[in-house]
């Protein structure tokens, strides 16, 4: 099997449930971690209820190598915020991996040829999308 990491976008209900408990495999060890409320984080994602869609697009990747789930990552263009402070940002959020940088390089390269893709020059981060809009 190949070694390669291959990032996926996620779009779907069943996707986005994967992404947003992809965490738990990564802290389960952690006694410290306290998990997010599961439904607080899949409305903030959902373009139909998060109040960042309000202001902004973003789009859900996750890392994956021989098969299996070892990161995610969110890209965002926020609109409101760009005109407000006058710089073209890309924010990413939901940044969360496997501890190999390796795979965290995958996914900060793809975030970043997205935010090429849409005239963006800054990457700003981690958000994840749950501030209430000004």
């Amino acid at each position: 099997m190949s070694n390669a990491i291959e990032i996926r976008q996620m779009k779907t209900r069943r996707e986005m449930r994967r992404f947003h408990t992809f965490p738990y495999n990564v802290y389960e060890s952690d006694e410290l971690w306290i998990p997010p409320l599961l439904p607080e984080r899949m409305g903030v994602t959902n373009p139909r209820k998060g109040i960042f869609f309000q202001r902004g697009d973003a789009e859900f990747f996750a890392a994956y190598r021989n098969g299996r789930m070892v990161g995610t990552i969110s890209a965002a263009e926020d609109k409101y915020g760009i005109e407000a402070v006058g710089r073209r940002e890309c924010v990413f959020g939901f940044f969360e991996t496997i501890d190999d940088l390796e795979v965290a390089a995958a996914l900060f390269d793809h975030v970043e040829k997205w935010a090429r893709a849409r005239d963006l020059e800054y990457l700003v981060g981690p958000f994840n999308l749950d501030y209430e809009s000004s």
